[in-house]
This record gives structure tokens, sequence and C-alpha cells, in this order.
């Protein structure tokens, strides 16, 4: 006799990771120009840029369970039936000629019942993991100048 079962289990993770990265560059130059009219001209420049960056990690885990019980019960019956069949004979000669007969049947019966139980499990167990990475980028730029003159 075989008993086999088997069952699956899944779980799945996820996780979101972002992170903003910003700086600002300012750059001032000025000089002067004397000819024949002195003026003085300055400007300056500044940008800055940020950044998002944000990616999600999910994976999924599973893993199969499967196991089979199988047993064997083998008995054996045996009996044994012996009986003895006796009978005597005895007579006497006279002028009666008288015999008897005794008739004895006896038998025994024995009964044996033995079983042997073997017993087995096996199980097999598979592990498989899947993930997956969506990884957007996204950025800003901003820019000014200023022109004083």
């Amino acid at each position: 006799m075989a008993l086999h079962s088997n069952y699956t289990v899944n779980y799945i993770v996820s996780y979101t990771v972002r992170y903003t990265v910003s700086y600002t560059v300012s750059c001032t130059v000025s000089y002067t120009v004397i000819y024949p009219v002195s003026y003085t001209v300055s400007f300056t420049a500044s940008y800055t840029v940020s950044y998002t960056v944000s990616y999600t990690v999910s994976y999924i885990v599973r893993y199969i369970v499967s196991y089979t019980m199988s047993y064997t019960v083998s008995y054996t019956v045996s009996y044994i039936v012996s009986y003895i069949v006796s009978y005597t004979v005895s007579y006497t000669v006279s002028y009666i000629v008288s015999y008897t007969v005794s008739y004895t049947v006896s038998y025994t019966v024995s009964y044996i019942v033995s079983y042997n139980v073997s017993y087995t499990v096996s199980y097999t167990v598979s592990y498989t993991m899947s993930y997956t990475v969506r990884y957007p980028v996204s950025h800003t730029v901003s820019y000014t100048m200023r022109y004083p003159v």
C-alpha cells in the first residue's frame, strides 16, 4: 500500500529603495574694460542638478515538498490438523463369538498467524527562486544665470 502527497508553498518578498542626489554649481566671472571708457562686466552662472533613483526588488520563493509513504503487510496463516484413528478388535471364540470394535478419532488444530510490517517514507524538496528588479531613474536640471553690467 502506498500513499503519495505533495504540497507547494509560495511567498513573495518585495522592497523599494529610493534615494535623491542634488548638487549646485555656481560660477562668477567679472572683468573690467578700459578703452576709452572703463566699465566692469560681471555675471554669475549657477545651475542645480537633482535626480532621484528608485528601484524595486521582488522575488518569489517557492518550494515543493512531496513525500511517499508505503508500507507492506504480509502475513502467513498456517494450521495443522492431525488426527489419529485407532481401533481395536478383540474377539473370543467359544460357543459364542463376540467381538468389540472401539473406534477413536482425535485431532488437533494449531493456528499460527505471523505478519511483518515494513514502513518506508521518502520525500523530495525542490526549491526555486525568481526575482525581478525595476530600476527607474528620474533627474531634473535647473539653470539660472544672472548677468548684471
